[in-house]
């Protein structure tokens, strides 16, 4: 299943379970948000890292509209 031109936002991207779904999407060629409180080590064209703690109302709010 190709995923080119979808957009999926993925917490906890940083390691663990959110780490390989977050690679397992882009290899599909999906375009990932990736949340989490520490950086991603992803560096790909079609993975943005944003700083959040899901927490924290507020900052799932400004991850929200900084990924729209």
């Amino acid at each position: 299943m190709l995923l080119k031109g979808k957009n999926a936002i993925i917490t906890g991207s940083s390691s663990g379970i959110g780490l390989a779904t977050t690679n397992a999407l882009l290899r599909k060629g999906a375009r990932v948000a990736g949340w989490s409180r520490s950086a991603t080590p992803i560096n790909s064209e079609n993975f943005q890292h944003f700083e959040t703690d899901i927490t924290s109302i507020e900052s799932v709010e400004k991850s929200f509209e900084r990924t729209k």
